[in-house]
């Protein structure tokens, strides 16, 4: 590539710019059609030779072009299109007057140009601001500016003098490697600067280099060297960049320190030593080495640089010195102590850049560096400090005879006299305008007493004498040569840096004495920097500093001193006085403001101008808000702005105020808003102090100036940047609601590029990857955008997003984002200090969060693939952010999880418009019955139970069902408007999507006093024959609207306020818990390789699809709502393997739902009349006969049978209708709690009519088989598997477990002897499920669904009323007292007919268990013996290795592990607490052990070699452990099982649900209660506690009961209608 030759180019384009309908050789063609400026030209590396017309096409031209100075490939370049050629006149004067005099600085500097000619060519949509060839630059019309414009000379000058400088260091002299680039990049630079010092003067050239050093402090942390040997090509642009920072101040103190040998020994030398080196030919190819510089370097000066080299170029970081001095009178030295650090020690803890081996990091940087001591005679004394260590305490001597500074003496005041005469002279003389003599003051002095004493000016010394008066010497500078790139830190007094301040002329010492006295703030400092502020004679970077630091001193330690004084200086430089006052005090306290109209003549006056705005806009009280009467000027500012009779643009000036306006509307320290939570006060947390009157104002304002700017367009459109940037800072903070559309609107092609850019910036800090279009549309920018920058910028703000979300959960990256639009053009966050860099990589914490967000999104992932494999010509800078952003969220060798999810919120979520006005309906919505199985009516079997207290309730054969009322008001949901479309859809279009919304369904209920009857929600309407037979309801259907003329917003069906809010109050509830990463976006069965999930899944359903239906208001009832909620949780247990760790995960958000939605759905069941009822225990001898209808329906028979004792029923009596309920619990199938039906007697089972045994078998085996094929026995197909699902307690609650496949089996192998045996085992299933599991469990749902499906299926195959086969025997089974037969009580929609349902006892006959043999408890010796020989097979296991030890997470880069796992167990553990006797049981060791492998499985997954190791480990305790229970433990499960029953019929007394889940302090609005109650109880969770078998005895349950009765009477005081309750329900029990 470096091979250098001539080059002889043609070039053939057409002669103007074609037409599309056009064709080349088209006959006709005549130039005469064209006007002159559509003719085409090529412009080339190298010297036009010839242009003619092509010999066979007349419509093309030819170009031919020549280099005839020897030239690489890559150094060429071209541009062929319409450009207008022109001489560098007037017109182009302020862009490119000065090239002139930059080549001859340069031919000066460098020495002789290498080339013949230099062109510049100025392109629109370039792909850089400039790119540089041989001969030519290709730049970026962005750079072009007109004399009206002042902010972009600066930008422009150095980037196009870059541009030529590039023309000796880049294009004629090369690197000889990629990692020798920081030469020609640092020389280029060096000598720019150098250019741009004989432009702008010495004061801006040293000044801008102290940022650059400041600059480059701050970044050098954890970076490469300038020489990287790992650097290849394409380098990344932010190294290039920093290299391009480094690299000259590198090269600079290289200068001085060969320079000490002489002011010609220094690169001015080396330089053109260079150029001479490639005309002998001694540099081969022109290419030059980082060794070949520095021994020229050597040769020329004489220095030694291995030293410097080892510790600047070859390796990284910068030095931090720590300065501290003390004054001793003894010795009259000062001694100066000093210790070193380096920048790279801030991340020493972190993982440091490879380096070159040959060159090890330095430990110390050396060097020598000047201390200037300005004594008390005013005298500077320079001392040279050696630094050679890491620390070393340095004496100076010190010289003036007095040891303090005698301010009070004739000699001193004398001095004074005559710099404050020399003052007045040059005021006179006219030297000194505009200044503070121009305010009516001397010169640095305020004379005037009334003056001072309204401008509060305090004078140093004036109320300390033993401070700056009586001083030892006036300061003392550190590094005054300017000669380290390092971070310097001194403690000196504030006096002291004030007399720098005053007296240095060095404008880098003036600019650490105002960050000095801006970090010490009192009045007096505050004058000091006022001082500065309006001394003209200041350079105006400095005074602009000042005016930042003088913000600092406006606390109200300081009595807001530094506001005053920034006000009141504006006010008299730029102000009209009020006209009834003359001295801008107003007696409301607040600012007058009415400002003159602009006059920018005085460019630093311009710029001070705009300082003060944003030094305004930076003040902060004490609780972070800035002063409203603050915000209020700068809303004057921007709206009296008058430009009337400038001849400069003021837009930089208008761009600055809407910046500083938006800044000052944002508290200091806020809490950044989870735009992933929804409330409805979301935006009324951040109360910040602002009035709503000024937000409302500013806001409008900045409105108006982005629209003005759209009318009228200015210079890069920069008000419209500043507008939307203010705006996105605006909604980053919560002040105004997130609205993504101006941002799209602006981020399209046509707007100027930098507007673009700032909308593609906030679309993404605003979360526009959480919206899926948004996502969509980001992608095809990257790869189709016509704008090679813009795919570029986007590309790069995609990854650097990341980091703002990882660094401290968003927080700072945020608030960092927010500081950084306050930038000066000189690259300075303005009014704050540099932003600190130890979140530069983000922890392992803000990763995981970053991948669970944005790693799981389908659209995005799949988005970035396409963009990624759809062009092979991506630019590679495109490729390496976009593989970049890929290696974050998507990290090689990842396993994937099982479900990969993406969040999409729907538009509502962005775009926060008011909702449309909805018509009222026209006509009331119906509710159509369900569709009944059977035409004809069935009259219900009567069943009886013993005769109540009181007479019971008539209950009515069958109830007509009712509609709601007609005139019910329907509330309108937000119809938000897609991202994608800057029009709404039409109406007709969102009336077609709103037919698909199911019509709300609500059915009443009727109150019952006997015991209910369980009927299916599906049954028909049953009615008896002495009752008269209700009319057939007629479902309508309401009929779809016409189109209206008019566009008009459709009506939704949508619930009350309060339901709204309580099912979101819900849903926050389950998205903020931890077991939610899972459920929070929709399964992409692409991305997660499982093309089977819609096959398994046929209605998928997430968290965020269910807030998008919220916020649409798709939901027209809470069981709506409570329906999508199982259905996600049913496919999460239907797809997912039961003990896998998403399946624990749906069951532990599955318990968050239960719990939160008991507190929603349980205060609505009182209002239905729902009662639970248990069957009463019938005794033998009264027991009457079932007396049964005939009757045969799919739903009158019962898997579970059972005899009961009914008595005479009574004549049921009519009730009067009852209201419809808020809440009905959900029917879809795979939620729906299937009551148990109508037992059946013994005079219903009856022999089969088939006598064939094994034709019997047969149709079972057919059943059992048919079965299994359904979703519904999945969770029962196969054995229950305590290790592996994690619950060690099944087979002690368990003792007979049964499954289908074993059912299965045994049909097989002809283990039946009947039917009925069949029966009792798949009744067995149904008993051992609910048993086990909690009532509103997952799988208890199933095998509700089960048992009515066997049912079903044994009905079609043997009758209704078949209960065994052929060799079956008749028999009566008695209920036993058993913890098998456990009531399960349900709620369920009540039927037709008006019954409310329950759930009645399971009275299935079992196998009887054997017999348990009597024992005594072995001693505990042997128990201890036992444990020791369980652990050491465990220990001794050949998986046991990762189990030894406890997890040292930090030591395996696992941060994540205390996070996920709560209580970590390992063997070492065990072993400890066994030696100190902490285990009394087996039970209780197993359990550890348990723990052991179940945190494995948690952290690591299943499918984990270890969790498979742990498993097996876990073998041994159930094994070693196993086998039948004492005596003891059988009574102690029966006495649980009998206090679990009791809590059971509690379920049925009306006060039971206010205390049946935990207490939920904010939202029952009582936030003292955890301070009256310390332990807080319910039965919900007494019941978990039962069932998990957590209670030892039976003491322990009624100790908690009693707990939940205490703390009612403690907290609720007596009266009150909770205190009643929890007496009346403590008398039940």
């Amino acid at each position: 590539l470096s091979e250098r030759c001539t080059w002889d180019i043609d070039f053939i384009v057409p002669a103007f710019a074609p037409y599309e309908d056009l064709a080349d050789d088209e006959e006709g063609w005549s130039p005469d059609d064209y006007d002159e400026d559509e003719k085409v030209q090529v412009i080339c590396s190298g010297e036009l030779v010839q242009q003619s017309t092509h010999p066979s096409i007349p419509s093309k031209n030819v170009f031919h072009y020549s280099i005839p100075v020897p030239t690489p490939a890559p150094s060429i370049s071209f541009v062929a299109g319409v450009f207008q050629v022109i001489k560098i006149t007037a017109e182009l004067r302020h862009t490119c007057g000065f090239i002139t005099m930059a080549m001859e600085f340069f031919m000066h500097e460098m020495g002789s140009y290498p080339f013949s000619s230099f062109k510049m060519v100025f392109v629109e949509d370039a792909w850089a601001s400039s790119f540089t060839s041989a001969t030519m630059a290709v730049c970026s019309t962005s750079l072009l500016f007109s004399e009206e414009v002042i902010d972009q000379a600066y930008e422009t000058r150095k980037i196009l003098a870059q541009a030529l400088a590039q023309q000796w260091f880049g294009i004629h002299i090369v690197p000889k490697s990629w990692p020798d680039i920081w030469i020609i990049v640092g020389l280029t630079n060096f000598v720019t600067s150098l250019f741009l010092k004989s432009i702008f003067g010495n004061n801006d050239y040293r000044f801008r280099m102290k940022k650059d050093v400041e600059r480059c402090c701050t970044m050098d942390r954890d970076r490469a060297p300038l020489y990287n040997p790992n650097i290849a090509y394409p380098i990344d642009q932010d190294d290039l960049d920093f290299i391009g920072l480094k690299a000259p101040l590198v090269l600079h103190m290289l200068d001085k320190r060969m320079s000490k040998g002489g002011s010609s020994l220094g690169l001015s030398r080396v330089i053109p030593k260079i150029l001479v080196s490639v005309m002998s030919g001694e540099l081969t190819h022109n290419a030059i080495s980082t060794h070949w510089f520095l021994k020229t370097c050597r040769k020329v000066s004489g220095l030694e640089t291995k030293g410097f080299s080892d510790q600047w170029i070859y390796n990284s970081g910068c030095p931090i010195f720590h300065f501290a001095y003390n004054f001793n009178r003894k010795k009259m030295v000062v001694e100066i102590t000093m210790k070193q650090s380096s920048t790279n020690d801030l991340v020493a803890d972190r993982k440091r850049t490879a380096m070159n081996s040959e060159h090890p990091p330095p430990t110390i940087f050396t060097g020598t560096m000047t201390a200037r001591i300005h004594e008390a005679d005013g005298t500077p004394y320079e001392h040279v400090l050696d630094i050679q260590d890491a620390g070393k305490r340095f004496e100076v001597q010190f010289n003036t005879k007095y040891k303090r500074i005698r301010r009070n003496t004739k000699r001193f005041q004398a001095k004074q006299a005559a710099a404050a005469a020399a003052a007045r002279e040059a005021e006179e003389e006219g030297d000194i305008e505009d200044g503070i003599g121009a305010l009516g003051f001397g010169a640095g002095v305020w004379e005037d007493e009334k003056e001072k004493e309204q401008w509060q000016v305090i004078e140093w010394g004036q109320d300390d004498e033993n401070g700056a008066v009586s001083a030892t010497f006036e300061w003392i500078r550190l590094d005054a040569e300017f000669e380290w790139v390092c971070e310097l830190q001194f403690a000196q007094p504030d006096f002291m840096w004030a007399a720098q301040l005053q007296k240095d002329r060095d404008v880098v010492a003036q600019y650490e004495a105002i960050l000095a006295l801006g970090r010490l703030p009192s009045p007096a400092a505050s004058t000091s920097l006022l001082k500065t502020l309006l001394d003209t004679r200041v350079f105006f970077r400095v005074r602009m500093e000042a005016a930042y630091s003088i913000a600092r001193c406006a606390i109200p330690q300081t009595d807001w001193v530094g506001l005053l004084h920034l006000t009141k200086t504006f006010q008299y430089k730029h102000c009209y006085p009020p006209t009834h006052i003359t001295d801008f005090q107003s007696p409301d306290g607040t600012i007058p403001c009415m400002p003159k109209p602009n006059d920018f003549s005085s460019i630093a006056e311009y710029y001070v101008q705009k300082a003060i705005v944003i030094a305004l806009s930076n003040i902060r009280d004490g609780d972070g808000r800035c002063p409203p009467k603050v915000q209020q000027f700068l809303l004057d500012l921007l709206r009296f702005n008058d430009n009337t009779g400038n001849v400069f643009s003021d837009n930089y000036y208008v761009s600055t105020l809407v910046a500083a306006l938006g800044h000052s509307l944002i508290p200091g320290q806020l809490e950044i808003p989870n735009f992933y939570e929804d409330d409805e006060d979301e935006f009324d947390r951040f109360d910040d102090g602002t009035s709503t009157d000024v937000l409302e104002q500013a806001v409008r304002e900045i409105d108006r100036y982005r629209t003005l700017d759209y009318l009228m367009p200015t210079y890069h459109n920069s008000i419209t940047i500043s507008c939307l940037q203010a705006s996105m800072r605006l909604m980053m903070a919560g002040i105004i609601p997130k609205d993504l559309t101006p941002f799209m609107i602006h981020s399209r092609f046509g707007n100027f590029i930098n507007v673009r850019l700032a909308s593609f910036d906030a679309l993404l800090l605003l979360g526009a990857l959480d919206d899926v279009q948004t996502t969509k549309y980001l992608c095809n920018v990257i790869g189709d955008d016509p704008v090679p920058y813009v795919r570029f910028h986007v590309a790069q703000s995609l990854a650097e997003v990341l980091g703002v979300l990882m660094a401290h959960d968003g927080l700072d990256g945020r608030r960092e984002m927010q500081e950084s639009l306050l930038v000066e053009e000189d690259g300075v966050i303005t009014g704050h200090e540099f932003p600190s860099y130890e979140h530069d990589k983000p922890d392992a914490y803000g990763l995981d969060v970053a991948r669970r967000m944005y790693g799981q999104q389908p659209m995005l992932r799949s988005e970035v693939w396409r963009v990624l494999t759809s062009n092979p010509y991506l630019e590679h800078r495109v490729l390496k952010y976009l593989l970049l952003f890929c290696d974050i969220l998507y990290p090689p060798g990842e396993s994937i999880l099982h479900k990969l999810k993406f969040r999409a919120p729907t538009v509502g979520e962005v775009v926060m418009s008011d909702p449309l006005p909805v018509a009222a309906p026209a006509a009331a919505r119906t509710t159509t019955p369900a569709a009944p199985v059977t035409t004809t009516p069935i009259p219900p079997p009567v069943v009886t139970a013993p005769p109540p207290a009181q007479p019971p309730s008539k209950v009515p054969a069958a109830l007509p069902v009712s509609h709601p009322a007609a005139n019910t008001t329907v509330v309108p949901a937000k119809a938000p408007e897609p991202l994608s479309s800057a029009a709404p859809l039409p109406a007709i279009q969102r009336t077609r999507e709103l037919d698909k919304i199911p019509a709300q369904s609500t059915v009443p209920a009727v109150p019952l006093a006997s015991t209910p009857v369980p009927m299916p929600a599906s049954a028909p309407v049953p009615a008896q024959p002495p009752a008269p037979k209700p009319s057939k309801p007629k479902a309508e259907t309401p009929k779809p609207p016409k189109p209206p003329k008019v566009k008009a917003p459709p009506v939704v069906p949508t619930m009350p306020l309060e339901h709204v809010k309580q099912c979101r109050r819900v849903w926050r509830k389950m998205y903020n818990h931890r077991s939610s990463a899972h459920f929070k976006v929709p399964v992409d069965p692409i991305a997660e390789n499982i093309p089977h999930y819609p096959e398994i899944v046929k209605k998928p359903m997430d968290l965020s699809t269910i807030k998008t239906k919220l916020d649409t208001g798709k939901y027209g009832s809470l069981q709506d709502f409570e329906e999508d909620v199982r259905q996600m949780l049913s496919n999460c247990y239907k797809f997912n393997a039961m003990g896998s760790y998403v399946y624990n995960q749906g069951q532990e958000l599955e318990s968050v739902f239960e719990s939160e939605w008991s507190s929603v759905a349980g205060a609505k069941v009182p209002e239905m009349n729902i009662t639970i009822v248990e069957t009463p225990k019938a005794s033998p001898s009264t027991t009457p006969a079932v007396v049964h209808a005939p009757v045969k329906t799919g739903s009158s028979d019962s898997l579970i049978s059972s005899k009961t004792s009914p008595t005479p029923s009574k004549k049921p009596s009519t009730p009067k209708p009852t209201p419809v309920p808020a809440y009905v619990p959900p029917t879809v199938p795979l939620t729906e709690r299937v009551p148990s039906p109508v037992p059946i007697s013994s005079t219903s089972s009856s022999v089969s009519s088939s006598s064939n045994r094994s034709s019997d078998m047969a149709k079972c085996k057919k059943i059992v088989k048919k079965l299994l094929t359904d979703p519904c026995a999945y969770e029962f197909s196969q054995p229950v598997d305590p290790v592996r699902q994690g619950i060690p307690l099944y087979f002690k609650i368990i003792t007979h477990p049964m499954d289908l496949g074993t059912i299965l089996q045994k049909l097989e192998t002809d283990q039946y002897k009947s039917i009925a045996e069949v029966k009792e085992d798949l009744a067995l299933v149904i008993v051992n499920c609910r048993k086990f599991n909690s009532r509103e469990s997952y799988v208890v749902k199933q095998a509700d669904a089960l048992e009515q499906l066997t049912l079903k299926k044994w009905e079609a195959a043997f009758g209704s009323s078949s209960t065994s086969g052929a060799n079956a025997k008749s028999k009566v089974t008695k209920p036993e007292k058993s913890e098998d037969s456990l009531k399960v009580p349900t709620t369920t929609t009540p039927a037709a007919d008006g019954g409310a349902t329950g759930r009645r006892p399971s009275n299935t006959p079992k196998p009887k268990a054997k017999a348990v043999e009597k024992g005594v408890e072995p001693p505990k010796e042997v128990v201890d013996r036992y444990m020791e020989k369980i652990l050491k097979k465990c220990v001794n296991h050949k998986h046991a290795t990762p189990f030894l030890e406890p997890v040292d997470w930090k030591a395996l880069n696992l941060p994540n592990y205390p996070l996920l796992i709560k209580n970590p167990m390992d063997f070492s553990t065990i072993r400890k607490k066994l030696s100190s006797a902490k285990y009394t049981t087996l039970d209780e060791l197993a359990e550890d052990v348990r723990l052991v492998s179940q945190n494995c499985v948690n952290f690591n997954g299943l499918d984990h070699p270890f969790s498979q190791g742990g498993l097996m480990i876990q073998t041994i305790t159930g094994t070693s452990t196993g086998g039948g229970s004492s005596k003891a433990k059988s009574a102690l499960g029966d006495e649980l099982n009998a206090h679990r029953k009791i809590i059971d019929r509690l379920k049925g007394n009306s006060e039971f649900g206010v205390f049946a889940v935990p207490v939920d302090p904010i939202a029952l609005g009582i936030p003292t209660y955890f301070d009256i109650v310390k332990h807080p109880m319910d039965f919900g969770t007494i019941e978990q506690k039962l069932i998990a078998g957590q209670y030892h005895s039976g003491a322990e349950v009624i100790q908690d009961v009693n707990l939940v009765f205490s703390n009612c009477a403690l907290f609720n005081p007596p009266g009150d209608a909770v205190a009643v309750m929890g007496e009346r329900l403590k008398k039940i029990w």
